[in-house]
């Protein structure tokens, strides 16, 4: 397998496990599932 051909696979791969995290918050993209994170208290906020 080429190298290009295993980054095209992998491509596919982190797609479809975006793809799945997004479905399993109810979201559709990663703006959304950052507030959803932040609303649900699955983000710790760093002190300034």
């Amino acid at each position: 397998m080429t190298n290009q051909e295993i980054s095209e696979e992998l491509f596919i791969g982190i797609k479809t496990h975006v793809s799945s995290i997004l479905g399993k918050l109810q979201v559709g993209d990663w703006t959304q599932a950052a507030v959803y994170a932040n609303k649900n208290g699955l983000v710790k906020q760093q002190e300034r």
